[in-house]
């Protein structure tokens, strides 16, 4: 299962926010963003409690995080099985 958390940040902490989440246990990735969202932090765990306690929780006390929004991914196979069509197609 893998997820992604949107982070905002205090102003200016958002390069501190992604180098102390990056090594979280679960994250496969960080990035530093502009936009409405300072950091986008990748993780993948097994079960969605574990994504939950090891990851989404760290993060919230994490100093200089403000809010976090996190989305679930949902395989092509998933979106599928719940009888939507793909946005594109592969090719």
């Amino acid at each position: 299962m893998r997820t992604y958390v949107l982070v905002n940040t205090e102003i200016g902490r958002e390069a501190s926010v992604a180098k102390a989440v990056r090594h979280f246990p679960n994250v496969t990735g960080v990035d530093v963003l502009t936009g409405a969202y300072d950091v986008v932090v990748e993780a993948e765990a097994e079960h969605r409690g574990n994504l939950i306690h090891e990851v989404e929780d760290r993060i919230r006390a994490t100093p200089g995080v403000i809010r976090i929004v996190a989305s679930l991914a949902a395989s092509h196979e998933q979106v599928w099985e719940m009888g939507r069509e793909p946005a594109f197609a592969a090719g």
